[in-house]
């Protein structure tokens, strides 16, 4: 079971933000690649809290910053509890409209935050 929350709704007049459905989809599409959705195995419980999604107010390159509180439960026990940070940047090469390049941004910073969740996860699971 996949839990998300602290993301908010786009404003089509303010910026780009992360929604909880999309943040959910990715980490889920992410955990079932690296085999931790499956049946079998004790059944896993995944809280991500989406604590702060810093971004610039302009820019030609944009770079935006998730931090990101993991916890992962199984077998009434916490198997894992951090505060993940991660940057993901969107040059003018991507996108030449700037709220498209902060679309960009926010989703290349969430990829690799939960990128950097899943690296942290596996060795702490070894």
């Amino acid at each position: 079971m996949v839990n998300v929350s602290g993301g908010k709704e786009t404003n089509p007049l303010w910026t780009a933000q992360v929604s909880n459905v999309a943040f959910k989809t990715a980490l889920e599409a992410s955990l079932a690649a690296a085999g931790y959705m499956g049946t079998e195995g004790r059944p896993l419980t995944v809280t991500a809290s989406l604590i702060e999604l810093k971004q610039p107010f302009a820019g030609l390159d944009l770079s935006v910053t998730s931090q990101v509180r993991y916890s992962v439960e199984g077998g009434g026990r916490t198997l894992f509890d951090e505060t993940i940070g991660a940057t993901g940047t969107a040059s003018m090469g991507d996108a030449l409209i700037a709220t498209e390049r902060l679309k960009i941004a926010n989703e290349k910073s969430i990829q690799e935050n939960i990128k950097e969740f899943l690296r942290r996860f596996r060795e702490r699971a070894r």
